[in-house]
């Protein structure tokens, strides 16, 4: 069900159709610098959150100028400031505009979710399963990889030198020969790693299981945890505005509810203007009062633990509305088949009981027949509890306070930050609050009002 009307109540049609719909407005150029800090401090999630509202509010060739500001700014600033790290970071958010259109794509044309994943988990993809099943052994990478690179190096360094022959070298050209000697040093260093001499010489096999039990799991990881969460943060929002749209449609339909300043800010978005308030979602009614606001007194626990909200409830400027209908992917509900999510947890604690350390498992994966479908489903059972610990995560998220929530944030860097162990105690940690929830419902999946 999808609503679309034309015109406001209560409001002259030259007021709100004749006026040029502005755009460019200090909330989008907010936007741009929240899309920015978000790739600088690498919260790719929150920069496609960003940039789908934007969309979904202004339309999809704003969101893709945007994005191109964005990247512009980016080479500009590394340019002035001769920084090669601001510069990539402009490479980057060139990079994710095609994957970013392509899922705000996916999702107004209202496709299957998993179109959008499977365009969002591309990059992923393609490097790990690079590393896993490009046949380069550590005597190529320490032989020949390494001379050809200190070759370029040194071929790159006597080309810079032979312009300032004759003549004292520039600040910046000293630091451009500094760069390549780091480089250089850095290479060296990164294939001395005992971790990575050992994890060339695997077989594809054993570097499957590498990124699953060994150290490789932190990147492994922090990779699908990235993906996972671009996919369901497009979906929150475009389901966002379809709400808003929602509210904007509802008020229309009974301006005198609601205060005129109220409907006068409300209709002067830019969205609004442009008439884009098509959604799937229909209010029905509305209340002044929000819920939770009855006589009972909150406890300590009450305001640790935030009370839930029916999930046909809007909570919007003091008013409480209800609809029907729901969003086109709706994953703030997606939860994984129990049977699914137990026997991958049951699958990966065998292997880790069964073989008792990362030697054992790399050791039998070298010549047996199994190996192939034992690693294959290694790599799907940890998909599995990653996409666990996430729904434990948005469970934490909406259920507790924001202390909490931080305390949580924090906790997840501490436990990260141990390599050995650190990949499975995020996952243990809020793998059992996705357990939980299948219990005890706690996010309030089939609450309704």
């Amino acid at each position: 069900m999808t609503q679309k009307f034309s015109n406001p109540q209560g409001s002259s049609s030259s007021e709100n159709n004749n006026a040029p719909v502005k755009k460019i407005t200090p909330a989008l150029l907010f936007s741009a610098v929240f899309v920015a800090v978000s790739f600088i401090v690498m919260l790719i999630p929150l920069a496609l959150f960003n940039v789908a509202q934007v969309a979904a509010m202004l339309g999809k060739r704003i969101a893709l100028s945007l994005m191109l500001v964005v990247s512009l700014s980016f080479f500009l600033f590394g340019i002035l400031f001769s920084s090669l790290s601001i510069i990539s970071m402009g490479v980057i958010v060139l990079f994710a505009i095609p994957f970013f259109m392509s899922a705000i794509y996916l999702r107004e044309k209202r496709k299957h979710w998993l179109y959008a994943a499977s365009v969002l988990f591309l990059p992923v993809i393609l490097f790990f399963g690079f590393l896993s099943f490009t046949p380069t052994k550590l005597t190529v990478i320490d032989g020949e990889v390494k001379t050809q690179i200190h070759q370029e190096i040194a071929l790159k360094k006597e080309e810079l030198q032979s312009q300032f022959a004759g003549r004292k070298p520039t600040v910046k050209e000293v630091q451009t020969l500094a760069q390549y000697d780091q480089f250089k040093e850095q290479i060296d260093q990164i294939v001395a790693v005992p971790a990575v001499r050992s994890f060339l010489d695997y077989n594809s096999w054993q570097r499957m299981a590498f990124l699953v039990f060994g150290a490789g799991s932190s990147f492994f990881l922090i990779g699908l945890l990235i993906s996972f969460a671009n996919v369901v943060f497009v979906d929150f929002g475009f389901e966002q505005i379809e709400r808003l749209r929602a509210v904007v449609n509802y008020v229309r339909r009974h301006p005198t509810s609601f205060s005129a300043q109220l409907t006068s800010v409300l209709f002067a978005m830019p969205m609004v203007r442009a008439n884009r308030l098509e959604t799937p979602i229909l209010i029905n009614q509305h209340a002044t009062q929000s819920l939770g606001n009855g006589n009972q007194k909150l406890s300590i626990l009450a305001s640790l633990w935030k009370p839930l909200k029916p999930n046909n409830t809007i909570m919007w400027q003091g008013f409480s509305f209800k609809f029907e209908g729901m969003s086109a992917w709706n994953l703030r509900n997606f939860s994984l088949p129990l049977p699914l999510v137990l026997l991958a947890v049951a699958f990966v604690g065998t292997m880790a009981f069964w073989y008792g350390n990362l030697e054992s498992i790399i050791s039998s994966l070298q010549h047996t027949a199994f190996a192939p479908i034992f690693a294959l489903m290694s790599v799907m059972s940890f998909v599995v509890i990653t996409i666990l610990a996430l729904q434990g995560m948005f469970t934490i998220y909406k259920r507790v306070s924001t202390f909490l929530v931080l305390s949580f944030v924090f906790l997840f860097f501490i436990l990260g930050s141990k390599a050995s162990f650190g990949p499975y105690a995020i996952l243990a940690a809020f793998g059992a609050v996705g357990l939980l929830d299948y219990v005890y419902d706690w996010r309030g999946r089939k609450l309704k009002s």
